[in-house]
């Protein structure tokens, strides 16, 4: 005699994953509390025993791509890819490479990071992480936070970019030199020499410039009497 097939309960975190799943495919507009019932098997009310609205949902979805962000740091800092000494730039470099690794595994629900508050436990585990970069190497508070927003609106915006224009402008986006007058031909070239380059060492790049940054502005801090 057949028995019916168990059914995996419902959790928060099976929500969450199912959520994430969703919006990867289909983006964060295509996102319903409706299509995420159906998704799992059960009616949409079934969700708000795990989750209480959408906006408690999609706070959960985020601090899931925070949590990939940590491991991704932590697994990095821990087994660096060579033997140099960690320093604040190389730990700055795993977290910046943590982030764009996630990003371009779930450029869809990414913008979330960007734009919801950070408040959950492993968003502010992240926090943590970017704060004790800059404090270990001995800036202050308000340098610190100076440096991370310095680095963080570079990240963010870079990703942001990197999801949306680039793309745009590599499929053949943009002006052509017959659009623009001769005296603006060079934009074009401008352009066209960004992309010369792929993603990878568009970020590589524009990282070492930022990091280059911040150890001048370090150097100040060290011998502010």
């Amino acid at each position: 005699m057949e028995t019916a097939a168990v059914r995996t309960p419902l959790s928060r975190e099976r929500v969450t994953t199912a959520a994430l799943l969703l919006i990867d495919a289909d983006g964060l507009d295509a996102l319903s509390m409706r299509k995420l019932g159906a998704a799992l098997g059960v009616e949409a009310m079934s969700l708000y025993n795990h989750v209480r609205n959408k906006d408690d949902l999609l706070g959960a979805v985020t601090d899931n791509i925070c949590a990939e962000i940590l491991l991704r740091f932590d697994a990095t800092s821990a087994t660096p890819r060579t033997s140099d000494p960690v320093t604040w730039q190389s730990r700055a470099t795993a977290m910046a490479y943590a982030y764009w690794t996630v990003s371009r595994e779930h450029p869809r629900a990414f913008p979330l990071v960007s734009y919801k508050p950070i408040d959950s436990m492993n968003g502010m585990m992240m926090l943590a992480r970017c704060l004790e970069i800059f404090t270990d190497a001995g800036l202050a508070l308000d340098d610190a936070a100076a440096a991370f927003n310095a680095a963080a609106g570079w990240l963010l915006g870079t990703i942001e970019q990197e999801h949306r224009l680039m793309g745009k402008l590599v499929e053949g986006g943009g002006v052509t030199k017959a659009d623009v007058p001769d005296a603006l031909g060079s934009i074009v070239d401008f352009r066209d020499a960004c992309l010369a380059t792929s993603p990878e060492e568009r970020f590589s790049l524009g990282l070492e410039i930022l990091l280059a940054g911040i150890e001048a502005r370090l150097a100040t801090a060290r011998i502010r009497p």
